[in-house]
């Protein structure tokens, strides 16, 4: 290669960089004012909630609710996020750092499963002799993909029943409820991916079925490779990226879902005591005592966005460093 081909190259290089960083920026800076803004929206309406609910004669000052929302941001860079209500007092910032953890471990497995499930189950619904995907993975998707979370959470606990009374032994049936790293994982992770992991095998089967009238797949297929081999290292890395923002794309889903299954399966993260504190008890019990409190719904629901979009704009990082032609079209 002449120099300047070379240096014609690094030129192309470092301005793809630059734009890369440009639009990183962007997306960040868009993220912070999204952050923002949810926190703010959030404590205002269970601010008027929570006055609709227990002083329904009161009107709603919108003037009061600023002054109350300033002081509530003006002391989160001192680390004060309020207090729980009830006798104990216990900051809700202590209560968020002990939450967090478990919901982004439940969210992290549910995202790890869906991609590697998806993938794996893309890469064998691809027929290479037809060319074309497998109808079978058509059907399968469109169940998954027509199943709730709760729903999944739901045929894994009567299996678990059927189990245990045709075998008369409970060693095999996974916990109902609770947090535990152990089997207390698994119905809730299989809830929760089900459905992600179906549109993304769904996914990976188109990107792998137009890759094969390539060019390179049919040199590759000429020189003897055998088609594990041809997929792996050349079909499955051309579309890599695409599956990664597709993966990044269903972070949404799965933290809309994330609220459902944690009640579902008592998992007790952000969802669990988010539900606790905007949902009254329509079974006719006395309410949970943080119901409607703007201070904990409002960290709350900002933790759950910053989990969402801390794995979105990783999983578009991850694209771009996979596949600069995303960048380049996106910026």
């Amino acid at each position: 290669m002449s120099k300047p081909d070379v240096q014609t190259q690094d030129r192309t290089t470092r301005r793809r960089g630059r734009s890369i960083r440009r639009s990183s920026f962007q997306r960040a800076l868009a993220a912070l004012v999204t952050l923002i803004l949810v926190n703010a929206l959030a404590w205002m309406l269970t601010d008027f909630l929570r006055l609709r609910r227990f002083e329904p004669g009161r009107p709603w000052e919108l003037s009061a609710a600023l002054r109350g929302y300033v002081a509530y941001v003006t002391a989160i860079p001192h680390g004060r996020l309020g207090q729980m209500p009830g006798t104990g007092q216990e900051a809700i910032a202590t209560v968020l750092a002990a939450a967090l953890p478990k919901s982004l471990l439940l969210l992290g497995l549910a995202v790890a499963a869906s991609a590697i499930g998806g993938i794996f189950l893309g890469y064998l619904a691809v027929d290479r002799r037809r060319g074309q995907a497998r109808d079978g993975l058509l059907v399968a998707s469109i169940i998954g993909f027509s199943m709730p979370a709760f729903y999944v959470g739901l045929l894994g606990l009567q299996s678990g029943y059927w189990l245990r009374k045709v075998t008369g032994s409970g060693f095999w049936v996974l916990p109902s409820g609770g947090f535990g790293l152990d089997r207390h994982l698994i119905l809730p992770g299989i809830a929760l991916s089900v459905r992600p992991m179906t549109e993304i095998a769904r996914l990976t089967s188109i990107l792998m079925e137009d890759q094969l009238g390539e060019d390179y797949v049919r040199t590759a297929k000429a020189k003897g490779l055998s088609w594990r081999r041809v997929a792996m290292r050349h079909v499955l890395r051309r579309v890599l990226g695409t599956i990664v923002t597709a993966i990044g794309n269903t972070t949404q889903y799965l933290v809309s879902s994330l609220i459902v299954v944690e009640v579902f399966f008592r998992w007790p993260g952000v969802g669990l005591l988010l539900a606790r504190a905007i949902a009254p008890r329509t079974d006719g019990r006395e309410s949970f005592n943080v119901l409607f409190e703007p201070d904990l719904v409002a960290g709350l629901v900002s933790g759950l966005a910053l989990l969402a979009i801390s794995i979105n704009l990783s999983s578009d990082l991850i694209a771009r460093r996979l596949d600069p032609n995303l960048g380049r079209e996106r910026s």
